[in-house]
């Protein structure tokens, strides 16, 4: 997994997935006389960034931009749907609204624009790898905890956080190769969604004793749907891992702008159409309100 996976602690549970009023986040101080919308101003911060980990914005009262860490300083990695927030220059508090909702892999695939722009390609590489694992860890609770919790009439909330918590303690560990391995082995195996976390407990398990491999081209051909085989192709060929263990390994390798255009190519083909593709979302609540499809067709050709 990668270094930005969190611990099991009070932010990964998962509370009863009914929506509730925003959350009042990140208030740091109170508004300064002037510039208050305490009494009816409706200023606004402006966003001019909103990358995976910070959000940089414009005060309307100092005009001073500020950059708020997401977890320091606005204590969730969740987006900002609507939020009274502090300026740590002038005092004022202002609404904040209007935060990406992207999924966290593909915040990171934007992120590499800037990267690119100040020609650091060694970050580029690294944030492509930690897209792609991002990717597989949304994919795994996607399949094993959301979306049965969300097909099981009584799913208990309580078993929905202990068998997160295995899964967490299962794969926390893994390298990208066993993480995308895992991947392609339940694509390959089950071509319907599990029921309950009953059975999902039951196939993770079987998942940890089968500790899979790299699979056959062959095998990964046999999906009935082109686009499917296309994305388990390209997940099953990429070579970011190869390419990020040079870049952090002793030799400190450095690519150069064309080697990384060509990685971030081929990600941004293979991630972006992957998760609607799938109907993979790292969202309890959205399977539990009915809103995720089925996603495309698992069939294989035997």
């Amino acid at each position: 997994m990668t270094d930005n996976d969190k611990t099991w602690d009070d932010q990964t549970k998962y509370d009863n997935p009914v929506a509730e009023e925003p959350a009042n986040l990140g208030e740091k101080a109170e508004p300064s006389p002037s510039g208050t919308d305490d009494d009816g101003d409706h200023l606004k911060w402006k966003l001019t960034t909103c990358s995976y980990e910070n959000l940089v914005a414009i005060c309307p009262s100092c005009q001073r931009e500020v950059v708020f860490n997401r977890i320091s300083d606005l204590g969730t990695p969740e987006p900002v749907g609507g939020s009274k927030v502090g300026c740590e220059h002038c005092g004022a508090t202002h609404w904040m609204t209007g935060d990406s909702v992207n999924q966290a892999h593909e915040m990171l695939l934007f992120d590499c624009g800037s990267f690119f722009e100040e020609k650091r390609y060694m970050l580029v590489v690294l944030t492509l790898a930690q897209a792609h694992e991002v990717f597989c860890g949304i994919y795994l609770r996607a399949e094993l905890l959301f979306r049965p919790f969300g097909l099981e009439a009584d799913a208990d909330l309580n078993e929905l956080n202990k068998l997160a918590e295995e899964l967490f303690a299962g794969t926390r560990k893994w390298p990208f190769d066993q993480m995308r391995w895992a991947v392609l082995w339940h694509l390959l195996n089950f071509d319907r969604p599990h029921q309950s976390l009953q059975e999902s407990r039951t196939v993770f398990r079987l998942l940890l004793s089968v500790e899979p491999g790299a699979p056959k081209d062959a095998a990964l051909q046999t999906f009935r749907e082109p686009k499917l085989r296309e994305v388990a192709l390209g997940l099953k060929s990429s070579g970011i891992g190869g390419l990020r263990n040079k870049v952090v390994h002793s030799q400190g390798y450095r690519p150069n702008r064309e080697e990384t255009e060509e990685m971030f190519e081929k990600a941004r083909q293979l991630l972006h159409p992957a998760s609607e593709l799938l109907q993979v979302f790292d969202d309890a609540e959205w399977y539990r309100a009915g809103c995720a499809k089925p996603g495309v067709s698992r069939i294989r050709d035997k």
